[in-house]
């Protein structure tokens, strides 16, 4: 679709568009792009049961979606809000903010995610795992990760968010949900 300077427009699944070419678009495909590569590195660094580069790329990842989400509500307005927390893709968002939020002030990922070494011979600890059960990256519980937020009028949503999407649940597959949400919210 061409608009009235020419420029192609982009469709969103809010029903709105972001011009091509315009300084939004740039900026959403540079952080979905960034998003993307930090997401590739906590898959790296699960694989190969590294803790320091677990917490480098989960934070940075954490970081990147919550700007690219910024940016998305920033140009759709109010109504982005009342979308995002529809979609079960985008029901995860508010635990990420939160689960960034623990990150940028001085929690340690590590302490938000749970590393389980799984069955796999010479790694995995006597008694310490089930038969079949892989290594897994957890969210851990939010009340175990030490960390005390600044009183905020979304902090509830978030608190809500993190505990029913987050705890629990595997850290790449929460992340890629995330980033799949806005990726198609932004149409990068």
């Amino acid at each position: 679709m061409l608009g009235e300077d020419g420029a192609r427009l982009i469709r969103t699944v809010l029903g709105q568009v972001i011009p091509a070419g315009s300084d939004a678009a740039a900026r959403a495909r540079r952080l979905t792009d960034a998003a993307g590569a930090a997401l590739a590195r906590v898959a790296t660094a699960a694989a190969a049961f590294a803790e320091d580069e677990m917490f480098a790329s989960v934070g940075e990842t954490l970081t990147w979606l919550i700007a690219l989400e910024d940016l998305v509500a920033s140009v759709y307005g109010p109504r982005y809000w009342a979308k995002r927390n529809a979609d079960a893709d985008g029901a995860v968002l508010p635990g990420i903010r939160y689960a960034r939020n623990a990150v940028v002030h001085g929690v340690a990922v590590t302490a938000a995610v749970d590393s389980h070494s799984g069955a796999m011979l010479g790694v995995a600890a006597l008694g310490a795992f089930a038969l079949g059960e892989g290594p897994s990256d957890l969210w851990r519980d939010r009340t175990s990760i030490g960390f005390t937020p600044t009183p905020s009028r979304h902090l509830a949503e978030q608190e809500r968010s993190y505990d029913n999407e987050l705890a629990g649940q595997d850290v790449l597959l929460s992340l890629e949900q995330a980033l799949t949400f806005l990726r198609d919210a932004a149409r990068t």
